[in-house]
């Protein structure tokens, strides 16, 4: 018998994609976690905007030797917000469970969930006087929905980014949320993980200013799978640093150092996606998928 594999064919996943311009995703289109319980068309990378954010500060820390403490990473972020007008963020009903339990174990914030009649509720417009005794909470990782960001806390020595970076990135998105800023988009996703494969998201080329790419549009009936839009986020990562030279002294003005910090960028990406692989998905079918024209091709990984 042949231990050959077949060839996987892209009409074999039965998905439904819905085309978006990179004119659009540089202007206002968010970029999603890979999760496959969300509702809807989106485009993936690992934690959302979130993680990519956390990924470009780590760039510029290793690459520019710069250390980003909490209160300029909130800066950043504000300018973040500012530029593109939407951030996502993620938690699920499983961490929102755990953060239940654990805050019924402080008085003040036992007194504010029970005012609020709901975590959500909570989460979303909490006391001012329990917002930091709450973002302190919401960093532990067994209260981070995101299971990428999760993993990212749990294991920092493999993601090559400092644990203080990410925790600050959390805080910095809530603070924002709590004060009422609509950019801040915090998305809860329900049930429990169905993903049947992890996809990434090719082209042959880099994208251009003209290019369109594959938005994934998913319903709770399924099909799930984790996508990974991996040429989409290389071209958003130029526009990131583009938009963050706007910033004094975030991002090198130096040509050929700011090549080296895209490319490092790069290289963490593809680190960081593959730790979190390795712990959420370790045993689901890994495929790229190419667009090539008409043409679409499909390997597995």
């Amino acid at each position: 018998m042949s231990n050959k594999r077949t060839k996987p064919s892209f009409d074999d996943f039965n998905l439904t994609l819905h085309w978006v311009s990179v004119a659009e995703l540089t202007a206002n289109a968010e970029l999603s976690c890979i999760d496959g319980r969300h509702n809807g068309c989106v485009l993936g990378a690992p934690g959302g905007d979130a993680g990519e954010f956390i990924l470009m500060l780590g760039g510029l820390e290793k690459v520019c030797d710069a250390r980003f403490d909490a209160e300029r990473v909130e800066a950043i972020l504000s300018h973040y917000m500012d530029r593109y007008g939407r951030f996502y963020l993620h938690t699920d009903r499983h961490a929102l469970d755990a953060l239940t339990e654990t805050v019924g174990e402080h008085d003040a914030l036992r007194e504010a969930l029970d005012a609020a009649e709901s975590i959500d509720a909570l989460l979303l417009e909490p006391p001012e006087g329990v917002r930091e005794v709450l973002a302190d909470l919401l960093v532990d990782p067994k209260h981070v929905g995101c299971g990428h960001l999760k993993t990212m806390l749990s294991h920092i020595d493999e993601y090559d980014v400092r644990k203080e970076l990410v925790e600050d990135t959390i805080r910095a998105f809530h603070h924002m949320l709590w004060r009422g800023r609509p950019e801040a988009d915090l998305t809860i996703l329900e049930g429990d993980h169905q993903e049947s494969a992890i996809i990434n998201f090719e082209t042959p080329d880099e994208l251009e200013a003209d290019a369109e790419v594959p938005a994934v549009c998913s319903s709770p009936d399924g099909p799930h799978i984790f996508a990974n839009h991996e040429a989409a986020r290389r071209y958003k990562r130029m526009r990131d640093l583009e938009m963050l030279a706007d910033m004094p002294g975030v991002v090198p003005e130096d040509p050929e150092t700011r090549k080296e910090l895209l490319a490092e960028i790069n290289t963490l990406a593809k680190k960081q996606a593959a730790a979190t692989v390795s712990y959420l998905a370790p045993d689901l079918p890994n495929y790229a998928v190419t667009f090539k024209g008409s043409d679409i091709d499909t390997e597995m990984m």
